[in-house]
């Protein structure tokens, strides 16, 4: 109970920051820093040591009292796809209006970034565990641990890769777009979706239609 709540309030410590500090320090960065900071605490207070709350925050026990808090995220992660799905559903409307857009997207992004993240896992010579891991980066987390478990890529070092991607996509992504001059705003959330996946996009969650 403590470490999920540790985490939820370190979220929503991190969302609740000043604008011009989120752009720099995005709430997951945040939430991961103080996280830690509360488990460390913890620890502490427990004589315990760091390790050993974070092997109880992810317990992956068959037993519900022992689950830990990233246990009980992790278990969110399937139903947040179909929470997602409802969502396009709802924007059908709009997925038929700019259909063209949607499948040239989704196409070229998902050929560019199986292949580059393969181009490049081969050019800087990165072990086969660490190179297969990186394939699924452009995608959201659930299904890149799906994707990781049929490569044989270890599903703790694709989150980080996906993390990452989606990091540095919210945080310089839409930044590059305007330097592109691309303003249309389903162009623009398709472009940080194909990215920068799930977190990419929420970063233009100001703006309606790329959400959708």
């Amino acid at each position: 109970l403590f470490t999920l709540l540790a985490t939820l309030l370190s979220y929503v410590t991190g969302a609740r920051f000043p604008s011009k500090l989120r752009k720099a320090v995005h709430p997951l960065l945040s939430c991961a820093g103080i996280t830690l900071a509360l488990l460390s605490l913890h620890a502490r207070l427990l004589s315990q040591s760091l390790t050993t709350q974070l092997q109880a925050y992810v317990s992956r026990s068959s037993c519900p009292a022992h689950l830990g808090g990233g246990d009980i995220l992790l278990g969110l992660l399937s139903p947040s796809i179909l929470a997602m799905a409802v969502q396009v559903y709802e924007r059908r409307a709009l997925l038929t209006q700019n259909l063209g857009k949607i499948m040239g997207t989704c196409l070229g992004a998902s050929a560019f970034g199986l292949f580059s993240s393969a181009a490049l896992s081969r050019a800087f010579a990165l072990p086969p565990a660490l190179g297969k891991a990186t394939l699924s980066r452009c995608i959201t987390t659930p299904l890149a641990m799906a994707v990781a478990g049929l490569v044989g890529a270890d599903a703790g070092i694709a989150v980080l890769v996906v993390v990452l991607t989606g990091l540095l996509g919210a945080n310089a992504g839409a930044a590059r777009l305007a330097s592109y001059g691309v303003s249309d705003p389903v162009s623009k959330g398709l472009a940080m979706g194909a990215s920068a996946h799930g977190i990419g996009t929420a970063s233009l969650a100001e703006e309606p239609e790329p959400v959708a």
